[in-house]
Parts: C-alpha cells; sequence; structure tokens
C-alpha cells in the first residue's frame, strides 16, 4: 500500500534538504501565455543539483536512513537520467551533509 505524504511529511522533507537543495525559481514563459492565453510558470529544475527535481527526493530519503545503517550505503538510481554520472555527486552531497 503506498502511503501518500502528508503536510508533516512535507515540511519534515523541506528541513532536510534546506541548504542542500537548490530553490529554484519559477519563469515566465511569454510564448506559452500568448498560446494558452493565461499566465505560464516554468520551473527552472536544470538549476537543481544534477539538473533534475529527484536530487530534493533522493537526498531526502537518503538523510533518513538510520545512522547505524549508512555504513552499509546506498544505492541510487535518478531514471530520468541513466545516460549521465550522477551517482557521484548525489554521493558527495550526501557526504557533506552526514558528516
Amino acid at each position: 500500500m503506498i502511503q501518500v505524504p502528508d503536510f508533516n511529511d512535507v515540511t519534515a522533507a523541506r528541513a532536510r534538504i534546506a541548504g542542500h537543495a537548490v530553490v529554484t525559481p519559477l519563469i515566465n514563459n511569454a510564448e506559452l501565455d500568448r498560446r494558452t492565453g493565461g499566465r505560464i510558470l516554468c520551473k527552472a529544475k536544470n538549476m537543481q543539483h544534477v539538473g533534475a527535481f529527484k536530487f530534493r527526493g533522493a537526498y531526502n530519503r537518503l538523510c533518513m536512513i538510520p545512522e547505524a545503517d549508512r555504513a552499509r550505503g546506498a544505492t541510487v538510481k535518478l531514471a530520468a537520467h541513466q545516460d549521465v554520472e550522477r551517482p557521484g555527486l548525489l554521493r558527495h552531497r550526501l557526504h557533506e551533509r552526514l558528516h
């Protein structure tokens, strides 16, 4: 059964990744505004570490590993970016955070 995060889960995750994940801006796209007749904002995920929102979720999850289990390590697979070496950067960021 999938557990849907509640507000407390989200605020706890936000606290765990604070200072490690980039607060990426929303950028207005005039062409999309024109085409849709509305205001379209695009999230600049390319500014995030490893160029994806996935950093936040992976980093948050790795930070939740109990201290006693961290020595065993973890394998991280960012499926949308399998063609780029990202685990090294994530490992580096986690090491900075946990040590």
